[in-house]
């Protein structure tokens, strides 16, 4: 029976100490509320808050929210047979909570992934009507404000340089956020508001199960050469002893095929035991990325029987599959290796950074993944990394990516300590462990998450005791994928020389990382999607808003010039268009920026293939309106770099390597010709077109399978005009893939003070490498 509706109540509490008398007294200053969802969400339909809170600055009206703790119940009916048990469990709390029912605690709980799982068959109010059980029920949770989270798990030390790294670095927000373990984001970031969410966030639900209930099936598969091999686990919680049967049946979900079927006989002990069985599965049909193969599922139902009756079913998705990360044995000196082996195929990731689709977790539907997934899948991309800063993400993203076939890298909460680390008293590295454990159990059986990762951008080292804690939970609860302590580690880069050290994006091609996780350069979304949250006064020049929002107006000024060399802040004329009005002709420019910069990051990566084993994007989404790094706005409108990564991002690809430089008529421009192929196919009987102006250079070539190769060059003397050269890969008359380059975009600034940036950035990197005791 699920929970989720708008027949929730919610109400601030006037006291310190839980007590779900309370509610009675607070009944009258309650307004309605939904769960989903979150308190200024319910505040906003209320009309106590006014206006919508990411225009402008207005989220900043409701900052006296995390100042009081906050009530949530609703009244339900619920009918149980004799013999059934009834059971609560909510998805997702946020984040330090009592939960009461029927004015019993049944529980404190911290920590905003993990689910509450209570018994609540011996506090239904019972009504005996004709052998069935008719109660009226109250459930309710008290959540503790924001304000009064724990401060104390760092040492003083810790804090005080805590805030000090607050003051001094782009990543601004809360200096106390790592002394929990909620979205980090919430807390304030480069992208994202300062915005601590308060409320149920994900389902809630009741069930009913007879003597026997079923929790936490898992499945594990293991190849063969005579098929698969998948190992059913689950606990089973028995209120009386005695013998049962498990019924498991696999079922083909996205094709036809003769259901398995196999039943155990067990005897069981009253109280929970962890039971599993083995199924073999001839000829299975396996799990691909979709640029693979094909992304099949199968679905698992498993039973549990007494006496003929069943007492508890649970149906789960699965995909048959394994993943591995392999060591390029072409450089066998690498102590890391970042090839993803996916059935014994190796696979380059060509993806994007996910984060959070709305600073409002609560409500993120399945239609609002879907579409923002679908635009992923349409820009050719194949993997996502769910970055550490954010969340676990709702049930239903996870099923997206299985059915699109898109890989997940999935990320524990934790992100971003430069001069810190992580507090390491028992209290907290409990807390780590427990919640990771959580995370796994709800994430591990959707086949296309395929790499666990401690955490964004911090010193593991440093970090030692949190990342074995992690470690510990991940490998315990599920040892079928890898585990990499953070990232960037171990031979994975993330290259912010380039924005926040404004480096030129010709500087992309001299990074050798074994896979690019994060680079990228900010720009602003389209006129229209600002005018949806700059007031009108602040639109052009940039006012405050645009700060507010995130603009790192420096930077965006900085490296627009790279798109039109005349172009400046405040400048009467427009260089790029003489029809447009300053603000177009500033988003257009930084949009060829940032577009620019991430072709030239993207196609370096993808010559490289498997020396570079692939690359991600910084980031695809928005959580709010923002002028930021994504190449789709909160609004779900693209920016120019997305349709330039959906071009090169082709499994096919027509990519050529040239000097990056200025180029003036009459200059020389050589350029080799490559062609990359990320199928597991060949492609015979190609052409590639190479066009500037009405010079053309053909090349006839045999496009081999999962290679990426140098098959020319060609070389022209520039004439006057522009350049716009055209890249087509065709079979026949079909263009299987196009490219195009723009030769007069080009940084030549030098700034003469990025060696020794360059030199003070490593020094203070090594010293906070170190140890500490």
């Amino acid at each position: 029976m699920p929970l989720n509706s708008a027949s929730w109540r919610c109400a601030e509490s006037q006291m310190t100490v839980p007590d779900a008398a309370e509610i009675e007294r607070v009944e009258a200053r309650s307004f309605a509320a939904s769960v989903p969802g979150e308190v200024r969400l319910d505040l906003l339909r209320a009309g106590r808050l006014q206006g919508d809170l990411f225009y402008g600055r207005n989220n900043d009206q409701s900052r006296w929210v995390e100042e009081r703790d906050w009530w949530y119940w609703r009244d339900f009916d619920l009918t149980v047979q004799p013999g059934q048990r009834a059971w609560l469990q909510l998805h997702g709390a946020d984040y330090s909570t009592w939960t009461y029912f029927n004015g019993q605690l049944l529980g404190e709980h911290e920590g905003m992934f993990s689910r509450q799982v209570y018994e609540i068959t011996h506090l239904l109010r019972e009504h005996v009507r004709q052998d069935v059980i008719l109660s009226h029920n109250r459930l309710a949770v008290r959540f503790m404000a924001p304000a009064r989270f724990p401060r104390d798990r760092s040492t003083r030390w810790i804090r005080f340089l805590n805030r000090i790294e607050n003051r001094g670095l782009e990543v601004a927000c809360d200096p106390n956020r790592r002394d929990t373990l909620k979205c980090q984001m919430g807390y304030g970031w480069d992208f994202a508001p300062a915005l601590r969410t308060i409320g149920l966030w994900d389902d809630a639900e009741v069930f009913v199960t007879g003597e026997v209930a079923l929790f936490d099936v898992q499945a594990k598969t293991r190849l063969l050469p005579t098929g698969a091999t998948l190992t059913v686990s689950l606990d089973a919680d028995a209120l009386t002893p005695g013998p049962a049967t498990i019924a498991l049946s696999l079922t083909g979900q996205t094709f036809e095929a003769e259901p398995i079927l196999r039943s155990f006989d067990v005897t069981l002990p009253a109280g929970r035991t962890r039971l599993a069985f083995e199924v073999a599965v001839p000829d299975p049909h396996l799990w691909f990325p979709w640029d693979r193969g094909k992304p099949d599922l199968y679905t698992l139902t498993v039973e549990v029987q007494r006496g003929g009756r069943v007492l508890d079913r649970v149906t789960e998705s699965v995909g048959l599959r394994e993943v591995t990360l392999r060591r390029n044995p072409d450089t066998p000196q690498r102590a890391n290796d970042w090839t993803f082996v996916v059935n014994g195929q190796p696979t380059y990731l060509r993806g994007a950074n996910w984060v959070p689709a709305d600073a409002f977790p609560a409500r993120v539907m399945e239609g609002d993944y879907r579409a923002l997934l679908e635009m992923v899948r349409a820009a050719n991309l194949n993997a996502l990394r769910v970055w550490g800063g954010g969340l676990r993400e709702k049930k239903a993203f996870y099923d997206l990516c299985d059915r699109m076939g898109l890989l997940v890298w999935q990320e524990f909460p934790l992100a971003c300590a430069f001069l810190t680390h992580y507090p390491r008293s028992a209290e907290y590295l409990a807390l780590v462990e427990s919640e990771t454990r959580e995370i796994v159990r709800q994430v591990r059986n959707h086949p296309s998450v395929v790499l666990w990762c401690g955490g964004n951008e911090f010193d593991p080292q440093r970090n030692r005791p949190v990342i074995e804690a992690m470690r510990r939970a991940a490998t315990d609860e599920d040892d079928t994928r890898p585990f990499q302590a953070a990232s960037p580690f171990g031979g994975d880069s993330h290259n912010w020389k380039i924005w926040h050290q404004f480096y030129p994006p010709e500087s992309y091609q001299q990074d050798s990382a074994q896979i690019m996780s994060e680079f990228g350069m900010q720009a602003p979304p389209v006129v229209e999607s600002l005018h949806r949250f700059v007031p009108p006064e602040e639109i052009w020049r940039p006012g405050p808003a645009w700060t507010y929002h995130r603009a790192q107006m420096d930077k965006l000024q900085h490296y627009a010039q790279i798109s039109n060399q005349k172009l400046e802040i405040g400048d009467q004329r427009s260089e790029i268009g003489n029809q447009k009005s300053e603000v177009e002709a500033f988003v257009e420019a930084s949009q060829r920026a940032q577009a620019r910069g991430v072709q030239i990051a993207v196609e370096h990566a993808r010559r490289r293939k498997y020396t570079t084993s692939g690359f991600l994007v910084w980031q695809f989404n928005s959580p709010w309106p923002a002028i930021d790094w994504a190449l789709v706005d909160y609004y779900r409108t693209p920016k120019l770099a997305y349709h330039r990564l959906a071009e090169i991002a082709n499994p096919l690809l027509v990519s050529l390597d040239y000097p990056l430089r200025h180029y003036a008529p009459g200059g020389v421009l050589t350029a080799d010709v490559w062609v990359i192929n990320d199928w597991r196919r060949e492609f015979p009987g190609c052409r590639v077109e190479v066009v500037l102006q009405d010079a053309q250079r053909v090349f006839e070539v045999n496009v081999k399978p999962d290679s990426a190769e140098l098959i020319g060059s060609v070389t022209w003397t520039l004439p006057d005009g522009d350049w716009p050269v055209v890249c087509r890969l065709k079979q026949g008359e079909n263009v299987l893939s196009m490219n195009h380059y723009a030769l007069k975009e080009y940084d030549g600034r030098r700034s003469r003070w990025l060696f020794w940036s360059d030199q003070i950035m490593r020094f203070v990197h090594g010293f906070l490498s170190r140890p500490v005791r």
